[in-house]
């Protein structure tokens, strides 16, 4: 899939541990657009091989085709992209072999494009690229050069790992300010490139669904394409709140009209391929519009 500007970008993006398969399943089921396996920051090391092995034997069981989008969070380079026994070697590896079950790869902690080009080369896979650090931000046009462009499908950022590396105090003022205009650097960077717009980042209160839903709405507002969620309580919050950003209204219709004729379960509309998880989003607008 060269032509990642073209995917549909998801809503919500649920992270599920790679260690923790019932959870896995239950992620497959939920209302989230997409998940993230985590191969990262939820998974101790001493559980990462297991980890692999045990995501290797829950698609091999899969009878039926997943119907909703996968992407895999890898391990980060950390300079052993020549080390075969690193993790994320390892990582690398496991994604060829799963390739068929998934739409793409988180890439953490990117610092260059050299990284986006060379993980996309080996597993032909789209790349959403997160930035985490000082550095990253500050190479954020390199990163996003035609050169390197060719795998990248979306960039998104990490909210706490930047704010910790910057000393700046979560939710202080200074901070919000910070956050604010490095979304308009992403949204920039992103539209010049003809990237897909920005991911956003997580929203680390899961309880504070009003917290959730104004931040969600404002990126939203802002030209996000979707959010990243940790927890399936945010789900029905950040969906909402980008429906009607995410799906052009005529589009929807289209859509809709097309499925209540023929009942396809795939079919292209204006050059987009369409498939369930769009139609059912599609409805969701049309019931919205409805009901308001």
């Amino acid at each position: 899939m060269d032509n990642t500007s073209n995917l549909f970008t998801s809503r919500s993006y649920l992270f599920v541990p790679a260690n923790r398969i019932d959870r896995i399943s239950k992620a497959l089921s939920s209302d989230a657009d997409a998940i993230i396996i985590d191969l990262e920051d939820a998974v101790s090391n001493a559980e990462k091989t297991i980890a692999r092995k045990n995501l290797q034997a829950f698609f091999a069981q899969q009878t039926t085709k997943i119907n909703k989008p996968v992407w895999i969070r890898i391990n980060n380079i950390g300079g052993k992209q020549n080390d075969d026994t690193s993790d994320f070697k390892q990582d690398l590896l496991l994604c060829q072999q799963l390739k068929q079950h998934l739409l793409g790869i988180v890439l953490p902690k990117v610092e260059n494009g050299e990284t986006i080009e060379y993980v996309h080369n080996t597993t032909k896979l789209p790349i959403i690229a997160q930035l985490e650090t000082a550095h990253a931000i500050y190479m954020l046009k390199a990163i996003v050069s035609k050169a390197y462009i060719k795998g990248l499908h979306a960039i998104s950022y990490g909210t706490l790992d930047i704010c910790n590396e910057l000393n700046l105090s979560l939710n202080s003022q200074a901070q919000k300010d910070f956050i604010n205009h490095l979304r308009y650097q992403l949204l920039l960077a992103s539209k010049a490139s003809g990237l897909s717009p920005p991911i956003e980042s997580i929203y680390a209160d899961f309880k504070d669904e009003k917290g959730l839903t104004k931040m969600a709405n404002y990126v939203s507002d802002l030209g996000f394409s979707g959010m990243l969620a940790i927890h399936p309580n945010q789900l029905d919050s950040i969906n909402e709140a980008f429906i009607t950003s995410k799906i052009d209204i005529s589009f929807a219709k289209k859509v809709i009209n097309h499925y209540t004729k023929t009942k396809e379960a795939t079919f292209a509309i204006n050059g987009i391929m369409v498939d369930l998880p769009l139609i059912n989003q599609c409805d969701a607008v049309i019931k919205k519009l409805n009901k308001n």
